[in-house]
């Protein structure tokens, strides 16, 4: 299994983790416009809004091998990118995570994508990431909790009357 370098940002020496084969967490700069292409025309983009958001992750990403706090794990099949997805430490907590978005070819890989984020995070002993969905996106929170996230929290009438945001929280497995 191939090794790559993950940045934790605690003004810790950076640590290895074990990466799946056709599962990566750093962007070279000749990996950089196809990851964007996949994003600008992915199937499935979620949050929708978050497009743009996961485009500039991803130039970002492949500018600044060492940035610590945002990354980019992408999946690829024959070279090809079939899933991204753009998470971050926030700061001021103890390894908890933010998921800005996933853009895939189709669920298929969007499901791939999550399942590889929960490894990465149980690697990378993180204590939680969390995600905000809309109730609009029925689909992807179930999705969700099929990967083991759990809704912890609503806010009622968030992005309009009647859509509402879900607050989903992953979390790793008890020993």
């Amino acid at each position: 299994m191939e090794k790559t370098r993950i940045y934790i940002d605690k003004g810790e020496e950076p640590r290895f983790f074990s990466v799946a084969p056709g599962v990566h967490d750093r962007v070279a700069p000749a990996q950089k416009q196809a990851l964007v292409d996949l994003v600008n025309a992915a199937a499935l983009v979620v949050p929708a809004g978050n497009r743009p958001n996961l485009v500039e992750l991803v130039e970002t990403a492949a500018e600044d091998d060492q940035q610590s706090l945002y990354r980019i794990l992408w999946l690829e099949k024959d070279g090809k990118p079939m899933a991204a997805l753009g998470f971050g430490m926030v700061s001021a907590t103890d390894d908890t995570y933010d998921c800005f978005g996933v853009a895939a070819a189709d669920p298929e890989w969007a499901a791939k994508g999550l399942q590889a984020l929960a490894q990465w995070m149980e690697q990378a002993q993180a204590r939680l990431m969390r995600f905000e969905v809309d109730t609009s996106s029925a689909a992807l929170a179930k999705g969700l909790e099929a990967h083991g996230y759990r809704e912890e929290g609503r806010l009622d009438d968030f992005y309009a009357d009647g859509v509402h945001q879900l607050l989903m929280i992953w979390r790793p497995k008890k020993a």
